[in-house]
Parts: structure tokens; C-alpha cells; sequence
């Protein structure tokens, strides 16, 4: 596990948070981008109020440095 896990938040083109409406529930997905390795956990979840708080995501397999 992450000693600390990702905290996401949902902006407008203003940089502020979205608190209300349908954007402010959309569903977050975390993934590697560059390197490999394997993700695991709950990868997808909803934010709340624009804020979406992962709690138990690791990586399980080793990736390379691109």
C-alpha cells in the first residue's frame, strides 16, 4: 500500500472545486501511465462533493524506468 494514499478533486476551468452537480459524482480512475508494474485495489470509485479519496491502492508487480 501507499504510505499515502491519492486524494483527487474534481476542478472547473477555474481551478475551483466542484461541489454540487453532476460532475461533483463522476467516477475517478487511477492507472499507471509510463513504466508497467500492476495496480491493484479499488481503482474506480465516485467522488463526493468533488473529491474522491482512494484507500487501499498498491502495486503488486515491479515496472521498468522509461
Amino acid at each position: 500500500m501507499f504510505g499515502t494514499q491519492p486524494v483527487v478533486t474534481v476542478e472547473d476551468q477555474f481551478g475551483n472545486t466542484v461541489t454540487d452537480g453532476a460532475d461533483s459524482t463522476i467516477n475517478i480512475t487511477a492507472a499507471i501511465q509510463t513504466g508497467g508494474g500492476s495496480l491493484q485495489g479499488t481503482v474506480t470509485i465516485a467522488a463526493v462533493a468533488g473529491v474522491a479519496t482512494f484507500t487501499n491502492l498498491r502495486i503488486d508487480t515491479s515496472g521498468s524506468t522509461p
